[in-house]
């Protein structure tokens, strides 16, 4: 049942290698790195384009190239840089992306399992709707937030 939720939500290796690879580039190219305001604004640009991407080889890097582009004013040979360092480091994600979305899956099951056993003893204890959602959202919530580690 988790394995579908997982599939769409993490991504590690492009949230934490594309951004490090572009500010690194970015700082040997120009020697400063971007403002905060900035990097704020890029942030959901490139989670909605990480979304689009889930599942396909290198398809990271190429959804990134027009954003590095227009928010941080990346030319060709910083593009070609990121490119060419993501290409070698992808294999490395690819593995930690199967790592974590396995664990991911084991945790989000333990919680359903614990919701599911809540809800078997629900008849004997009457815990209510209220009490079941608030632990719906905290299952949601944890497996969200260990996306993000």
């Amino acid at each position: 049942m988790a394995m579908p939720i997982m599939a769409n939500v993490h991504l590690l290796s492009d949230s934490v290698g594309t951004p490090m690879l572009s500010l690194a580039t970015m700082y040997i190219f120009r020697g400063c790195l971007p403002s905060f305001i900035s990097y704020l604004f890029f942030i959901p640009y490139f989670c909605i384009a990480m979304f689009g991407v889930a599942g396909l080889p290198c398809g990271g890097i190429i959804v990134m190239m027009p954003l590095l582009t227009s928010q941080f004013g990346f030319t060709e040979e910083m593009i070609a840089v990121v490119m060419s360092l993501y290409v070698l480091l992808d294999p490395f994600g690819t593995a930690a992306n199967l790592i974590g979305d396995g664990a991911l899956v084991i945790i989000v099951n333990k919680v359903l399992k614990k919701i599911e056993t809540c809800l078997k003893k629900r008849e004997s204890t009457k815990l209510s709707l209220l009490n079941f959602y608030n632990m719906l959202m905290v299952s949601i919530l944890l497996s969200n937030s260990i996306c993000l580690l």
